[in-house]
């Protein structure tokens, strides 16, 4: 059993955790990296919830999922968001993957991490950088490694913390390898912005490239694309820029979609590029890309590991990725090619191009054409529900695209 299941050990660390010097300072720093407009916070060991609600007090507008497993813990934060239906409670050990939880703005943690060995901190880290829309921060106020046995007795001694003492569950590791692992693994602007003895906020941004429009409206034809069966796939496809139009609908469609499928536990959805053209059977999914002049595009896929529930849809088979699926009145399939569906929507980047398409197209006959040729041929908002999740994601991820 983890000693956090001992309501002796979850409080003794608590009272350590509230006495340690200058904690409060750390927290006014790692206020001062969140973003101005947060949506959704994620607190990861959250403890009795202090940090997450001093993030909750500096952006009301936030909507905060507090992660712990010591029953301490999960019942202190109860008692503190109890009338707050805008936190949700999650019991949850970091020791294991992250549950599917959508899309985060703001990820925080405040000395919990470091109980974790190291290899499952740098994974943590890699499901973090999954969890972020872009534009997302992470803030990591946490206990570091001292560079060297002096600092380390420094910290003892500043703490009042004999040796014997120490929390036996401690795992620590020093920032700069914290930072570099950050760093490979994708953050921007990593680095330490507050730090005393032990004590140190770690930052990072997933940032994504930004693509700059050209001045003319361009348009190219990718080849016919054929997968390994020999089926065709797709007809020969003209890319155009979308009209703001057709991005707000695309927003709308792919959030829905996306946020649905992650509440039923989905989430081998993914940005896929490969080099050849054709389609891409992995273990988990199958990858669908476009190829134009060795720069490319890939649309998103998703996991071949369907729901009992949707079996009646679907059948135990690869599927494109739809929209509005719960709604959808009947989806059939033929071999490993385009699926039909009541409103069904592909987008993709040509690098190339530097064009973002897309297509939606209504009916319930196949999609020979493969979204008939990715140029919005109807368009139908009441089939679309808006939201703020995920798309931006998606859509900025394919724009950063590099083979």
């Amino acid at each position: 059993m983890s000693e956090w299941q001992s309501a002796d050990h979850a409080s003794a660390y608590l009272e350590r955790a509230d006495s340690l010097p200058h904690r409060s300072a750390g927290e006014a720093a790692l206020l001062d990296e969140i973003p101005l407009n947060v949506r959704r916070v994620l607190d990861l060991g959250s403890g009795d919830g202090r940090l997450l609600d001093l993030v909750l007090h500096a952006r009301p507008q936030a909507r905060g999922v507090a992660l712990d497993f010591s029953p301490l813990m999960l019942q202190q934060l109860k008692s503190r968001f109890a009338s707050r239906s805008d936190v949700e409670v999650v019991d949850h050990n970091l020791e294991a993957e992250l549950p599917p939880l959508g899309t985060f703005d703001l990820v925080v943690s405040s000395f919990a991490i470091h109980h974790l060995d190291h290899e499952r901190k740098r994974r943590l880290y890699e499901e973090v950088w999954a969890l972020l829309a872009p534009g997302g921060v992470f803030c990591n106020l946490e206990h570091v490694a001292s560079t060297s046995a002096y600092g380390h007795e420094r910290f003892l001694q500043a703490t009042g913390i004999t040796a014997a003492e120490e929390d036996l569950s401690n795992k620590l590791l020093d920032v700069h390898s914290q930072m570099r692992w950050l760093r490979e693994i994708g953050f921007a602007d990593v680095d330490c912005y507050w730090k005393w003895r032990e004590l140190a906020l770690l930052v990072g941004r997933k940032v994504v490239a930004e693509v700059v429009p050209t001045t003319r409206r361009r348009s190219v034809t990718a080849p016919a694309f054929t997968h390994p069966a020999g089926e065709v796939a797709m007809s020969a496809v003209t890319f155009r820029k979308l009209r703001d139009d057709e991005f707000d609908l695309a927003h709308g469609i792919l959030v829905s979609a996306a946020e649905w499928l992650l509440s039923k536990g989905i989430r081998q959805w993914t940005i896929a590029y490969p080099k050849d053209r054709y389609l891409a059977c992995q273990e988990n999914g199958w990858n669908y890309a476009l190829e134009y002049e060795g720069d490319l595009a890939a649309v998103v896929t998703l996991s071949r590991e369907v729901p009992a529930e949707w079996a009646d849809h679907f059948g135990p088979a690869p599927f494109w990725w739809l929209s509005k699926l719960a709604t959808a009145p009947a989806f059939h399939r033929r071999g490993v090619g385009p699926i039909a569906a009541r409103c069904a929507i592909g987008v993709a980047y040509n690098q190339n191009a530097d064009r973002l398409c897309l297509d939606c197209v209504h009916g319930n006959g196949f999609l020979v054409d493969f979204y008939r040729g990715l140029g919005f041929r109807e368009i139908d908002r009441r089939d679309v529900q808006f939201s703020t999740e995920l798309l931006d994601m998606v859509l900025m991820e394919l724009k950063m695209l590099r083979v």
